[in-house]
């Protein structure tokens, strides 16, 4: 809206604009099969496999898909066994006679505590008389679900879409008690935020009449996971998905994509990358994908915008990180927004392509940040310079070289606009150099006509610069005087081929 809003006021002409978008997917369901298979890609395996499968295919698919399950299987048990004399306390806890009169009371219920990975219960006394079904809402990310401390259903990593997946449990008639009945929820969270946040109700089945379970539940950990004894969370490949699942390799492109190529458009606005954070194949598929809707709509110079992903941490909007928990932070070298960011700064090297940063107008505890103004404003700037032919500063200040001289690093800048300077007034921040060692510490910066000197009495030589290169910071402020921010960098960047 506000992209529209914007572009309308500049080009003082009417804008359409098509919505097709699908939330939490990776870039590789708005590909079409003709570019996996131009690219000869593996996708197109399984898309073959999906339209006409041989045996052959059939049984070499369902083997991998099964290999990678029981990867998560395992994963999920060792998960589980992370407290075992802790989980054999709790098996009471599903139980309509527990004392739960210490447990504290969660409303709405609240996620997760802050930083944990693991599990626990929520619990709550409903009143019914007869046979129900039982609207629990969605559970981040597997649940176990129990009515008067008998299992009414359970939601695990075989699920498609497990995270998201509305619980409608069935409650046999013989288990709903006239007077208290308890729900009990064991909820296990593997990664990220966790927990449920909008329980619905429960339903007798005879009326159709509904009793909400929202409001206030009593929450209790059973235990607490340890990253680094579990190891990775398995991932499974979006092609190794069922093809009913939305991020199944050109699924989205068929449904959602393809049905509007017959009509000419000016250009496209893409918002997309959090599912594919941290992944380096990440490159050539968006890559891909501009070529490949550039040839869909036989338009090889169609403009095509996107967004930066925007400065975030931890998905935690209720209970939120501190505003400077940032400063505790050391540089990171294995950071997938940023890496992310950075190849999507890749993508202005093809021809017509514009992007808007979003680095400081990110949420640290909300992966929807709510300024959308901003990004809307500066997508509408950069059509005005692709599409349209404006000679207005669109873009931020975008580093171009380095050079060390006497202890210190200065850095090099294009689209410096009106000059450089900072959003907050303050000296940039963000900044950080690394020695031949490679070990990266934070750096005081000072803006020096058309360029950023920096330096650390920790690191006598620097040899290389970073720019916010984190998932977050609150002190990202480097732009030009037109207040078009600076995208992330890292000087010591790989060649992308």
């Amino acid at each position: 809206y506000f992209f529209g809003r914007q572009l309308q006021k500049d080009l003082k002409v009417p804008v359409g604009l098509i919505h097709a978008s699908w939330g939490g997917t990776p870039i590789d369901p708005w590909i079409s099969g003709a570019a996996y298979e131009r690219a000869g890609r593996n996708e197109m395996e399984a898309i073959r496999f999906a339209q006409s499968p041989t045996a052959e295919q059939k049984e070499r698919l369902r083997k991998t898909q099964e290999k990678i399950q029981k990867e998560m299987d395992r994963w999920t048990e060792r998960f589980l066994q992370s407290d075992p004399v802790r989980s054999r306390e709790a098996q009471a806890w599903k139980q309509p006679g527990y004392d739960d009169s210490d447990w504290p009371v969660r409303e709405k219920p609240a996620p997760f505590p802050d930083n944990v990975d693991g599990v626990g219960w929520y619990r709550r006394a409903e009143l019914a008389g007869r046979d129900v079904i039982l609207h629990l809402g969605v559970v981040d990310d597997c649940d176990e679900t129990f009515f008067n401390g008998e299992l009414v259903g359970r939601t695990g990593t075989r699920t498609p879409g497990y995270w998201n997946v509305q619980r409608v449990y069935p409650v046999p008639g013989k288990l709903v008690k006239a007077g208290r009945n308890v729900i009990a929820v064991r909820a296990i969270d593997h990664f990220s935020a966790g927990g449920f946040s909008r329980p619905g109700a429960l339903e007798f089945k005879d009326s159709g009449r509904k009793i909400s379970i929202a409001g206030n539940w009593k929450f209790k950990l059973e235990f607490a996971a340890d990253p680094k004894k579990l190891g990775p969370r398995p991932v499974i490949p979006a092609h190794h998905l069922s093809m009913k699942h939305p991020s199944f390799p050109a699924t989205l492109f068929n449904s959602m994509i393809a049905p509007w190529t017959r009509f000419p458009i000016r250009g496209v606005i893409w918002y997309q990358g959090c599912s594919n954070a941290g992944s380096a194949d990440y490159y050539p598929l968006h890559k891909l994908l501009i070529c490949d809707w550039r040839r869909q709509w036989n338009n090889p110079g169609m403009p095509f915008l996107l967004v930066q992903l925007a400065g975030f941490e931890k998905h935690t909007p209720v209970h939120r990180l501190p505003d400077d928990f940032w400063r505790k932070k050391a540089p990171a070298e294995n950071v997938p927004y940023a890496l992310t960011r950075e190849i999507q700064a890749e993508m202005l090297k093809l021809p017509f392509t514009g992007m808007a940063v979003a680095m400081d107008a990110g949420d640290h505890s909300d992966i929807h940040p709510a300024d959308k103004q901003t990004i809307g404003f500066r997508l509408a700037k950069e059509a005005g310079r692709v599409a349209y032919g404006s000679r207005e500063v669109s873009q931020g200040p975008l580093f171009a070289s380095m050079k060390a001289e006497n202890g210190k690093i200065r850095v090099f800048f294009q689209n410096t606009g009106g000059g450089l300077t900072t959003s907050d007034g303050k000296a940039p921040g963000a900044f950080a150099v690394a020695g031949k060692d490679g070990k990266y510490v934070w750096a005081d910066a000072v803006i020096d006509g058309d360029t950023v000197v920096v330096s650390s009495p920790r690191v006598k030589n620097p040899v290389n610069v970073r720019y916010a290169w984190v998932q977050y910071r609150g002190d990202v402020n480097l732009c030009n005087r037109e207040g078009f921010a600076a995208p992330p960098f890292r000087s010591d960047k790989p060649e992308y081929r």
